[in-house]
């Protein structure tokens, strides 16, 4: 397959034709002689030799089988094997080094024991392997959910209970409707487990329901369930066992059948997920400052998680970072190894300081700015003009981009996507125009109105009058049709003899 045959027709057409690919068979002779010119090594022929079948991936030291119940049993092989080669490569393909490739692959694979990757003989794992959990529940070992409730023809409501037990050598749990025993496990993670690159392959996070070893909802992480939109449900992962379910699984035991045992089993998985939500809203409730906390540090009592985890997922993803985040010169392989070794617990390593810079005035407001871990506030934006002249002005102007700044980066950690976002951010930099056009209390913003409003009659009247208030001059407004539309005086000292206190002129 050719695809630069492709890239010559995207220049000509928005559609591509079907490309017709030839198709050879080889036998082993012409295979070998195939493979003499790209394996040098042998090693690609070393793997396939052996009756044609690739040699399974050495044992997985970090597996765990965190569904409970038996492993499924290992499938036969098949006796055959697919191989790629990839050759033309690009120039940065071909610049590409090994540790880059395995970084990648590994940020490719979504949590569990799906899919696995053996590079050069060595087994990779997610980038997600090993991130700190910050609360898990076992079923049947104090899960604490009793019963879970389900309503009955849109109006009765039905009970079932919750049964956990834990015996020497396992644990599961019971539920009235559903026959057999859950087994599993809940996790709600330090981190997000949510987005990046993995997810093009599968989910990391929600909702994964395993029945006779096989997950049934790969496709479909909120298992049927409805506003979970949730910032607890990117760091959520349930993976629960039900063995009892396979008569309910549908014809192609993709799913299940909506029966009564499903819709108790979304109750459950319901219940669960409230209970990692409450502990997710507590620990964030404690991160925030006390008082105590305010008063004997600075930087330190900031909360940057949100901030810290759409710049890693962004970068590690290779996607478009929301608008608020300048990359500038930022070389994204490095600010990904910096930020995946940083201390979250070091302000300073993110939020080096606020300030204030003079940009264009068509610039944004404020910026994140990923070079140098600061905040930059637009001095030349109207709004930052308008409300900056003074020392206490900038300080709360410093403030208010450090709260903006933040909650960008919380919006874009709930999973609201990139382009909703930039609608939002367009939204807001248009409302602080309009408040300094309101306002227009400063010689510049009263200038550019001035220059601008030239096509407004009763606009450039009033932004007249505003701009000789602006030079000093006492300002009556008349707006009379067809007269005078004001009459503006400027204070002065009474020269000799004179009783007036000013000199007054008329505008129209």
């Amino acid at each position: 397959m050719d695809y630069r045959r492709i890239d010559e027709q995207k220049d000509k057409n928005l559609h591509i034709d079907p490309l017709p690919l030839e198709v050879r068979e080889l036998n082993e002779a012409q295979l070998a002689q195939l493979l003499s010119a790209l394996d040098s090594e042998g090693k690609i022929a070393e793997l396939i030799k052996n009756d044609n079948r690739v040699p399974a991936a050495p044992p997985d030291a970090q597996y765990e089988n965190e569904f409970g119940g038996p492993d499924p049993p290992a499938s036969d092989q098949s006796g055959t094997w697919t191989l790629a080669v990839l050759t033309s490569l690009k120039a940065k393909g071909g610049a590409m080094q090994v540790g880059h490739i395995k970084r990648m692959l590994r940020y490719a694979l979504p949590l569990g024991g799906s899919l696995g990757i053996v590079f050069n003989g060595e087994p990779l794992h997610s980038t997600k392997v090993g991130l700190g959990v910050d609360n898990e529940w076992s079923l049947g070992k104090g899960i604490g959910i009793s019963a879970v409730t389900i309503t009955v023809d849109d109006e009765n409501e039905t009970e079932f209970k919750v049964t956990e037990v834990n015996e020497c050598h396992e644990s599961y749990i019971t539920i009235e409707g559903i026959p057999g025993k859950l087994t599993g496990t809940v996790r709600l993670y330090a981190d997000r487990i949510a987005g990046g690159k993995s997810e093009i392959i599968g989910s990391s996070n929600g909702f994964f329901v395993n029945v006779l070893g096989r997950v049934v909802n790969t496709e479909t992480p909120y298992f049927g369930l409805e506003n979970l939109s949730h910032s607890a449900w990117a760091r959520f992962r349930a993976t629960i066992r039900a063995d009892g379910l396979d008569d309910d699984l549908a014809i192609n035991r993709e799913g299940l059948l909506e029966t009564p045992a499903l819709a108790i089993l979304r109750a459950f998985l319901l219940a669960l997920f409230n209970k990692a939500r409450n502990a997710y809203d507590a620990g964030l409730r404690a991160s925030w400052p006390d008082v105590g906390q305010v008063l004997t540090e600075t930087w330190g009592t900031v909360p940057l998680e949100p901030l810290r985890e759409v710049i890693k997922d962004g970068l590690s993803a290779g996607a478009d970072l929301p608008s608020f985040v300048d990359m500038a010169d930022s070389d994204p392989d490095v600010e990904l190894e910096r930020v995946e070794q940083s201390d979250p617990g070091d302000v300073g390593e993110f939020i080096s300081d606020v300030v204030l810079e003079d940009l264009t005035t068509d610039d944004p407001f404020v910026r994140y700015d990923l070079t140098h871990h600061r905040v930059v506030v637009n001095r030349q934006h109207p709004f930052a003009r308008e409300h900056g002249e003074t020392h206490e002005q900038q300080l709360l102007l410093r403030d208010t981009a450090l709260v903006d700044v933040l909650t960008q980066a919380y919006m874009a950690s709930l999973g609201i996507a990139v382009d909703v976002l930039d609608q939002i951010a367009d939204y807001r930099e248009q409302s602080f125009r309009l408040l300094a056009q309101r306002q227009r209390r400063t010689g510049v913003q009263l200038g550019e109105m001035l220059v601008n409003a030239t096509a407004s009659e009763k606009g450039l009247e009033r932004v007249v009058g505003d701009a000789l208030e602006y030079l000093g001059f006492q300002v009556r407004r008349l707006g009379q049709t067809g007269k005078t539309e004001g009459v503006a005086t400027a204070p002065a000292r009474p020269a000799d003899g004179e009783s007036d206190l000013g000199k007054s002129f008329s505008f129209t």
